[in-house]
């Protein structure tokens, strides 16, 4: 079974809009910290835009890779065609077997018909490089919108990234889109929330833990997926604001690899949750 980490297991190290590390995280040392947790696969999300990167470090990431045993795999945002070619050449350039997207950049929603039209526009060239297109869930689109959009596109090579959170925004419970869309998940993110009342007991807050450490757990996840075959899992890291940039981005590292030894330790046997 194979698990990784992501630019989203650390996205305060690499940089968030309004909160800028001292020093940003480089691609090449997230395949180092990979390698040091024992993780096989390292996924570049859209936080970290592919397509700005220099081709020199990107051969420097693929060598480190390859020499690490490690897997790479490509993330963007948006189906925007001339964008989804692009990320399919990067994809074979790393040797990714699929492009994983979300339907909407944060700042546009486009109509779900719209979103067909446009998958089914560029699927015929993925699959003619064997490359998958993996829809990630998102809180803007509901389980309804994600089965009309595979029903509409029956093609195999048209997968599902499922978060394991990103639909608590859409007010639906996780394990039921799972259900919903197991046999043609290719990638999961696995996170993992605590839910509270504020001091003043009005409302609820969701926020992030440590794999294991909240309320949404990891049996579920594996148990619906046990006949799906081929599926990668990325540990992906809601680690709250901790008071100063360089503080939070310590304790996300510390939650990296609290939730890499308590992921390792579940699949071999010794943990559960």
């Amino acid at each position: 079974m194979e698990w990784g980490i992501s630019t989203f297991t650390y996205p305060w190290a690499f940089g968030i809009p309004g909160y800028s590390p001292e020093r940003t995280l480089t691609l090449p040392e997230l395949v180092e910290r990979a390698a040091i947790l024992g993780a096989s696969v390292v996924q570049i999300a859209h936080n970290v835009p592919l397509h700005t990167v220099t081709r020199e470090e990107l051969e420097t990431v693929k060598d480190l890779a390859r020499r690490n045993h490690i897997l790479l795999e490509v993330g963007t945002i948006g189906v925007e065609k001339e964008s989804l070619l692009e990320y399919l050449d990067l994809a074979e350039f790393l040797g990714s077997r699929f492009v994983r997207t979300i339907l909407d950049k944060p700042d546009k929603e486009i109509p779900l018909e719209e979103a067909i039209a446009r998958i089914q526009d560029v699927l015929p060239l993925f699959s003619a490089q064997g490359v998958f297109l993996a829809i990630e869930n998102h809180d803007r689109r509901t389980t309804e919108e994600l089965r009309k959009l595979f029903t509409a596109i029956p093609d195999p090579y048209l997968r599902f990234c499922f978060d394991t959170a990103n639909s608590l925004g859409a007010f639906e419970n996780p394990r039921e889109v799972l259900r919903e869309f197991s046999s043609r998940t290719i990638n999961v993110h696995l996170k993992d929330v605590d839910v509270f009342r504020p001091p003043h007991g009005l409302g609820f807050i969701i926020e992030g833990r440590p794999l294991g450490k909240g309320r949404l757990g990891v049996n579920w996840v594996f148990a619906t997926l046990a006949n799906t075959k081929g599926v990668t899992y990325i540990i992906e890291l809601l680690t709250p604001f901790s008071g100063s940039v360089e503080e939070t981005v310590r304790r996300e590292e510390e939650w990296a690899y609290e939730s890499a030894q308590f992921l390792k330790a579940f699949l071999g046997g010794g943990a559960k949750t």
